[in-house]
């Protein structure tokens, strides 16, 4: 793909780009204004602003709302190709029909399967087997154009949401770069008896809960690594940040945690896993071993949502 606008606003957009080799690069990068962000609501530009000015990339920053002035301006590029990748805001018609041949999207997974904001943590969450990497031509409707080229891949069972990411990016650029988009192409409707979506993520969906099954709990962990499930042990609040399914049961009772062997264990109503990291409130994510290093962990001691249970 040569002379085309790449649209992206975040780390993941980023980190596709820089897996890219120099005579891929666009010709010019969109992406959204500087944002307040973190505890101190410092304004913060998008990751992909570093990128442009790194390698000398023309680069335009727009609100959620491309204005009339940006489109009139796009419209003298005469662009073969917009490539969008993790934009995040909705983008209309009238930008998506601008370039000469078509605007593009790459979304994470094996669409009409996991439309929408969350696919790679959903997949996750779910218990997925099996996901992917989908290029499609826009329409101006969510995710919904036909599919251009489509690559699957397995989910291992204890993967993480950040791991994965990382895969169907590596996926994603691969297909990018060894597909001839020079030539006819044809594009395959979408099925939409086999919609599915997968909605944003929440602030509830972030919240430990005692009535997770080993194999919920392991998959909504790990599903939501880069966020973290936020639960109080101790009195202290934690986040559990990465797991591993052992399936082992006890007589404990659920969310009963133990040490076993330097490994700390969380019994569930059916089933157990072995937390991997963990986090407490204000802190560095920590391996198992480091947090014992620190903290104790007394057989018996519960895993609460909150202080009162």
């Amino acid at each position: 793909m040569n002379n085309y606008v790449f649209v992206g606003n975040d780390e993941t957009s980023s980190q596709f780009l820089r897996t890219l080799s120099a005579d891929k690069y666009p010709s010019l990068i969109i992406t959204g204004d500087d944002r307040k962000s973190g505890r101190g609501r410092k304004t913060k530009e998008s990751p992909l602003a570093d990128f442009a000015c790194e390698y000398g990339i023309n680069l335009i920053k727009t609100g959620k709302k491309i204005n009339q002035e940006l489109i009139d301006q796009l419209k003298n590029g005469k662009y073969d190709y917009f490539l969008i990748f993790s934009y995040g805001y909705i983008l209309e018609k009238t930008f998506i029909d601008l370039p000469k041949k078509m605007s593009v999207n790459i979304h994470p997974s094996l669409i009409p399967k996991l439309r929408g904001a969350a696919p790679i943590n959903r997949a996750v969450m779910n218990g997925e087997k099996k996901t992917g990497v989908t290029f499609f031509k826009m329409n101006e409707k969510m995710d919904a154009g036909p599919v251009i080229i489509q690559e699957s891949c397995e989910i291992s069972e204890n993967i993480t949401s950040i791991e994965l990411k990382e895969k169907l990016i590596d996926i994603a650029s691969q297909m990018f770069v060894s597909f001839d988009w020079s030539k006819f192409f044809p594009l395959i409707e979408q099925n939409e008896n086999k919609v599915t979506f997968a909605k944003k993520i929440t602030k509830d969906d972030l919240l430990y809960s005692t009535n997770y099954s080993a194999k919920e709990l392991n998959n909504r962990i790990n599903g939501l690594s880069e966020f973290g499930i936020k639960a109080f042990s101790n009195n202290k609040q934690i986040k559990l940040r990465q797991s591993k399914l052992i399936e082992k049961t006890s007589s404990n009772g659920k969310s009963t945690l133990t040490v076993e062997n330097g490994r700390i264990i969380l019994y569930t109503n059916n089933g157990s896993l072995e937390i991997l990291k963990i986090q407490l409130s204000g802190k560095k994510i920590m391996s198992n071993k480091d947090f014992l290093n620190g903290n104790k962990i007394t057989a018996g001691d519960k895993l609460c949502a909150e202080y009162s249970e």
